[in-house]
């Protein structure tokens, strides 16, 4: 186990916890958070010399070092969580103040996410590598943007920022698939499609892949990726990023949005990946 506590994973564990324990009191949240440090061997807790720190009838088992830092840690994601709208201070009728705590709606939905959460950037992104270990960097970097930017309530940023990493996504696919196609007439009735824009490239290669899937010449699971993945994320992240983007356009970029956004981003990168590499040894034929 480890010495020092996982101060950088401290978010994420008490999102976890709160899972468990969706309504309850600050005491009990810190040990929660403690005790599923140790149970993933993340901390060893207490040395032998010490006694627990005791607060209030709490017990804590902390190294010395870590007894004031991680219950006024855990304060401040209380406050913070209470901000996004995560939770509310106070249980029911009866305890209806801190230091009880219960779970919104909203935070429920946070919670109930399998994935790691975009409000835990480092698990985030180490998350999506570990899916997507063959990802453009420019995307992963663009992505590093929009989540870090997310959690600092600049909801405008991380949606231009993904917006970024969505279009070389897209030119990235796009020149797989114009490199895949052979006949060279063909090619050049394919390159001359589309302009400069990134959208007149997404809007040739939508047209290309759904010609192939019109004529049988794809793969029923990718013909699944470019319907579900390929068009409607595309265009949902485009939409974010240019309303966040252009002051002319009405701007209503929500917590919400940019947070499903993040989430399905992950498996929106992990199918695009797919397409690209089937054309890596398979032609196109977007006739």
């Amino acid at each position: 186990m480890g010495n020092e506590f996982p101060y950088q994973e401290i978010r994420a564990l008490f999102l976890e916890y709160l899972k468990s324990k969706p309504t309850g009191q600050f005491t009990d949240a810190v040990s929660g958070i403690v005790n599923l440090a140790k149970g993933r061997g993340m901390y060893s807790g207490q040395d032998m010399n010490h006694q627990y720190r005791r607060i209030g009838g709490a017990n804590y088992d902390l190294r010395i070092e870590d007894r004031d830092k991680v219950p006024e840690t855990v304060r401040q994601l209380f406050w913070e969580f209470l901000v996004k709208g995560i939770l509310v201070f106070g249980m029911d009728d009866m305890n209806p103040n801190w230091p009880w705590y219960k779970v919104t709606d909203y935070g429920m939905t946070i919670t109930n996410n399998q994935s790691a959460q975009p409000y835990d950037p480092d698990g985030f992104l180490r998350e999506f590598i570990t899916i997507n270990p063959n990802a453009d960097k420019i995307v992963i970097n663009y992505l590093e943007e929009a989540v870090h930017s997310f959690n600092a309530a600049c909801f405008k940023a991380s949606a231009v920022m993904l917006g970024c990493a969505s279009e070389q996504l897209i030119l990235n696919l796009h020149e797989s698939f114009e490199n895949a196609i052979k006949d060279k007439t063909i090619r050049d009735r394919f390159i001359k499609s589309y302009g400069r824009t990134i959208y007149t490239k997404f809007a040739s290669l939508r047209n290309g892949l759904e010609t192939m899937i019109d004529n049988k010449q794809l793969p029923k699971d990718l013909q699944e990726a470019v319907k579900s993945d390929l068009v409607s994320c595309f265009e949902l992240i485009r939409r974010q990023r240019n309303s966040a983007g252009h002051p002319e356009l009405p701007s209503d970029i929500r917590r919400e949005t940019i947070f499903l956004n993040l989430t399905v981003f992950s498996e929106y990168v992990r199918q695009l990946i797919r397409i690209a590499t089937y054309f890596e040894t398979n032609e196109a034929i977007p006739i």
